[in-house]
C-alpha cells in the first residue's frame, strides 16, 4: 500500500508539472498568435496570383476573428493551467484532500470548457460554405458581397490593364491560371473604347483564342471563396484538435488526483483504526 502511495503521488507531481509545462506552452503559442503580424495579412495563397491593390485582405474573411479567438482561448486556459498546478503540486506534496479535491474541480471545469470549445468549432466548421458565406461577418455578409467585390476587382482591373503594370500582371495571371479572358462580358470587355480608346481596343496576348468567351469573374469569385473556406476549416481543426487534445491530458489529471485523494483517505483510515 505504502508503494502504491508514494508511485502515485510521484507521478502526480510530475504530472503536475507536466501540466505546467503545457500552461506555459499555450500561453506563449497564444501570445504569439495575438502579436504575429502576419496572422493580420492575407489569405495566404491568394497571394499567389495577385498584386497588392487586388488583395482580398484576410482580416475581411472572418479568419482574423478566428485567430484572435484562438489566442484568446490558448491565453486564459495557459494562464489557468499554471494557476492550478500549484494547487495540485501543494496538495500532492502535502497530501491534502482538500486542495486536490479543490485541484480536480478545477481540472473538470477545464476540461468540460474545451470540450465546449471543440463542439463549437466543429459546428462552425461545418456551417462554412463557398455558397453561403455566413462566416464572413468583417466585410461579406453573404456571397453576394463577396462576388461583388471579386467582380469589382475584376472589373477595375481590365479598365486598367493597358495603363497600370499592377493591373495587367494580375489579370494576366488570371486569365492564364482559369483560362479565361476578361471581366462579366469575356473578350469583349477590352474592345470597350470607352476605357482603351481606338488605339488600345485588342484582346491581351494572355488571352487565349479557345478561352476567349470564358468571363474571369465567375472562376476568380470561386477561387477566392474556396481559399478562404480552406483556410478557415484550418483554423477551426486547429481549435478542434487542441481543444480535444489538452480536454485529454486534463481528463487524465482528474482521474491520477482522483485515485491520489482515495489512496489517502485510504491509508489515513488505516492510521486512525
Amino acid at each position: 500500500m505504502g508503494q502504491c502511495h508514494g508511485c502515485v503521488r510521484y507521478i502526480l507531481f510530475i504530472f503536475n508539472f507536466l501540466l505546467w509545462l503545457l500552461g506555459c506552452t499555450l500561453l506563449s503559442v497564444g501570445i504569439w498568435l495575438k502579436m504575429d503580424d502576419s496572422s493580420a495579412h492575407h489569405v495566404q495563397r491568394i497571394t499567389d496570383i495577385v498584386d497588392e491593390e487586388y488583395q482580398i485582405k484576410y482580416s475581411a474573411t472572418g479568419g482574423d476573428d478566428v485567430t484572435v479567438t484562438l489566442a484568446y482561448v490558448l491565453m486564459f486556459f495557459g494562464i489557468v493551467l499554471i494557476i492550478i498546478t500549484f494547487i495540485g503540486c501543494c496538495g500532492a506534496v502535502r497530501e491534502n484532500t482538500c486542495l486536490l479535491i479543490v485541484f480536480a474541480i478545477c481540472l473538470v471545469c477545464m476540461t468540460l470548457g474545451l470540450i465546449g470549445i471543440g463542439i463549437w468549432a466543429h459546428i462552425q466548421q461545418s456551417e462554412v460554405d463557398t455558397m453561403t458565406f455566413k462566416l464572413f461577418y468583417n466585410c461579406f455578409n453573404s456571397k453576394d458581397e463577396l462576388e461583388k467585390t471579386t467582380n469589382d476587382n475584376i472589373r477595375r482591373a481590365v479598365e486598367k490593364y493597358y495603363i497600370d503594370s499592377r493591373s495587367k500582371d494580375f489579370m494576366d495571371k488570371v486569365h492564364r491560371r482559369f483560362r479565361c479572358c476578361g471581366g462579366n462580358r469575356a473578350f469583349r470587355d477590352f474592345y470597350d473604347k470607352d476605357n482603351f480608346g481606338r488605339d488600345r481596343a485588342r484582346v491581351p496576348a494572355s488571352c487565349l483564342d479557345q478561352d476567349r468567351d470564358r468571363s474571369c469573374s465567375y472562376y476568380y469569385y470561386r477561387f477566392v471563396g474556396d481559399e478562404i473556406e480552406e483556410f478557415l476549416v484550418y483554423r477551426y481543426n486547429v481549435i478542434i484538435g487542441v481543444s480535444f487534445g489538452v480536454a485529454t491530458v486534463l481528463g487524465i489529471g482528474v482521474a491520477l488526483t482522483i485515485l491520489f485523494c482515495l489512496i489517502v483517505k485510504r491509508a489515513t483510515s488505516l492510521v486512525v483504526t
